[in-house]
């Protein structure tokens, strides 16, 4: 994610609400892309890519929504919350010190009504406040067999039974079996659970006794029928937890790869938060 300075413009010509090109006064104020950018005050858009005085932006980031704007209101790149979240989160955890890719929502399907916004080059997801077994995540199917993701504190993150977890969900008996950190009483441990659909039968397969606050890479490999959980705190060296057997082999047309946040007992407000800042399969 990128700031400059003075990144202050006008747009050019009016905006509907789902247009992505928008025409600006002075493309020249602004750094290379990516970069958000707060139109009239009102709606924060990513800008993805920038020629001239025309950037290519994704609309409605950061909560807001996507509305029309006429010409001649102001687009200003500034520190908004998601640009300040990213940019601590990078500074703090190592900026591209890791060999992750930005994580674009577009790229992913939500499941069970996930509270999801893009922050910068990485996702925001919110805890629900609900009770119960209650995942919120984002999915995709798979298309390799590492799997490989970062993710930083963002807001109240942790909360009894409340964690960030990423995993792969099996068709074929719609498992979900995950990897993530878990808050029971006073102890923060990494978990790797399966629960035999999105809200039931969990169940331990393995628990180890890691501070959370050491942990920031989380990475599945899936070799042959088993599942391999392993974690990192600098991105580089992996460390492996445990292997699980899995009903068949993972198949690149059915199964999926997720990310998000079991919201279990999370009614207690604010509520919980988990930054994801790249992702990898290959």
């Amino acid at each position: 994610m990128h700031i400059k300075n003075f990144a202050s413009t006008t747009l050019s010509g009016a905006a509907t609400n789902v247009d992505t090109s928008l025409s600006v006064t002075s493309g020249a104020v602004f750094p290379a892309a990516p970069f958000t950018v707060v139109l009239n005050n009102l709606e924060v858009v990513l800008c993805t890519a920038i020629s001239s005085n025309t950037l290519t932006v994704v609309r409605g980031q950061e909560s807001t929504t996507a509305i029309a704007h006429a010409s001649g209101v102001s687009a200003i790149s500034g520190l908004t919350t998601g640009v300040l979240m990213a940019v601590l989160g990078e500074y703090e955890y190592g900026n591209n010190a890791y060999p992750l890719s930005p994580i674009t929502i577009g790229s992913w399907t939500a499941h069970n009504s996930v509270t999801a916004s893009q922050a910068g080059q990485g996702i925001l997801i919110t805890g629900d406040g609900t009770t119960g077994d209650n995942f919120r995540y984002l999915l995709k199917s798979i298309s390799g067999t590492v799997f490989t993701i970062k993710m930083t504190h963002a807001g109240n993150l942790m909360r009894q039974y409340i964690f960030p977890v990423i995993g792969l969900k099996e068709s074929a008996t719609n498992k979900l079996i995950v990897l993530g950190p878990l808050l029971s009483n006073t102890d923060v441990t990494l978990a790797i659970l399966t629960y035999t659909s999105d809200a039931s039968g969990a169940s331990f397969v393995a628990r180890y006794n890691y501070v959370f606050s050491d942990v920031y890479f989380l990475r599945i490999s899936i070799v042959s029928t088993n599942l391999v959980f392993a974690y990192s705190i600098d991105g580089t060296t992996y460390y492996n937890l445990t292997t699980v057997a899995i009903t068949g082999a993972f198949t690149t047309a059915a199964d999926q790869i997720f990310f998000g946040l079991n919201c279990t007992y999370s009614t207690t407000t604010p509520l919980a938060q988990c930054l994801f800042l790249g992702y990898n399969e290959s």
